[in-house]
């Protein structure tokens, strides 16, 4: 439980304090237990406390700034913006992921100003996304994305994808999947994170319509990118291993829908390695989540010989996976990822009874 979970990393920090051995890592834990507790006093007086012994890193710094957004009122994020702030030199910008958690504070809160008070070498295209997706006011958010040109091209086009209603038309979405693909034919050095981003647009607008194997082509189209960092490669397995699944099962293609099942495995098992105070580990981790609710779905249609592999697969990703699904289960998302990843996470639940009474042996209806 939390209340044990804090009583042994502040009896972790005493004994390494005593030793003349506390780190940026014992620091970290004691503010990470003291921000699950819900004690943003206790949390904010260790977080100085490191600051004051240089030993705040970037993990400390985001591990107190997720404790003070999951709680704190707008006031108070931003005192703590400011303090963190002053961690960074001019020449030494924040880290991305904690770049993303204030951008994802800012949309969230309307409050461009902290957005804008990142470096401009902090702004990349994958915080400004988060910005973009946590956005309370899209029209000026979008207004203020445009700004940055090919930079947020990813932001601009998922602002507009967000100004969609749930009744849009086929024809509006195709407009918009078009729209991106001329931004990703015509831009010149986008970085894999755009490209990847732009084309979880157009799945996304296809998907509404059904038409999955334009899904599965537009992340095909992804295959050769260089992708160096974790969460953008577990978005890119997790989603493309869905769009293999659907059109495997339900064509009746075995192969293409254990190479979908694989595939989205793969993008989970990252997924759950990320650190959950980060927003794209969030992002990641609710993607492949989502994929098995999907997966939940099609294999409830599907005949048990086609069903009953898929799902031993799957069934793998059941063994663990705990804090980051907390972590999903307690976020802030937007609901078009947060439900979807709520689904998969019961599918997990259901997977791993199965496995503990040994009776995973047809799909789940």
């Amino acid at each position: 439980g939390k209340a044990g979970d804090l009583a042994r990393a502040q009896e972790v920090f005493e004994a390494a304090s005593a030793a003349g051995l506390a780190n940026e890592v014992t620091y970290s834990a004691l503010v990470d237990a003291y921000g699950k507790a819900g004690d943003l006093a206790r949390a904010q007086e260790v977080f100085e406390a490191a600051s004051a012994a240089g030993l705040a890193d970037d993990v400390t710094c985001l591990i107190w700034f997720a404790a003070v957004t999951r709680r704190a009122s707008a006031s108070r994020i931003a005192a703590a913006i400011e303090l963190i702030a002053a961690q960074y030199p001019p020449d030494r910008p924040p880290a991305r992921a904690l770049a993303s958690a204030i951008a994802w504070a800012a949309g969230r809160h309307g409050r461009p100003d902290w957005l804008e008070r990142l470096p401009d070498a902090a702004r990349s295209a994958s915080v400004l996304f988060a910005y973009a997706l946590r956005a309370t006011d899209v029209g000026s958010a979008s207004r203020l994305i445009t700004q940055y040109g090919a930079r947020g091209a990813a932001a601009t086009m998922l602002l507009r994808y967000r100004r969609l209603d749930k009744a849009a038309s086929a024809d509006e979405l195709s407009a918009l999947v078009d729209e991106c693909r001329h931004i990703r034919e015509d831009t010149e050095s986008l970085d894999a994170f755009t490209l990847i981003r732009l084309t979880e647009v157009e799945a996304r607008c296809l998907r509404r319509v059904e038409r999955w194997t334009e899904v599965r082509d537009r992340w095909a189209s992804c295959e050769h990118l260089v992708v160096p960092r974790i969460e953008t490669r577990a978005t890119l397995l997790a989603e493309s291993g869905c769009a293999l699944l659907v059109l495997g099962l339900r064509r009746g293609d075995a192969e293409s829908a254990r190479e979908g099942a694989h595939r989205l495995l793969n993008g989970w098992s990252f997924a759950r390695l990320l650190n959950p105070a980060d927003p794209e580990a969030l992002l990641a981790s609710a993607q492949a989540l989502g994929g098995f609710a999907q997966a939940k779905q099609e294999v409830s249609l599907s005949p048990p010989d086609l069903a009953m592999p898929v799902c031993a697969i799957l069934a793998e990703g059941a063994r663990d996976g705990r804090w980051i699904s907390e972590a999903v289960q307690d976020s802030d998302l937007p609901d078009e990822y947060r439900l979807p990843a709520l689904r998969g996470i019961e599918f997990l639940h259901e997977m791993k009874r199965d496995i503990l009474r040994g009776s995973l042996l047809s799909a789940p209806q």
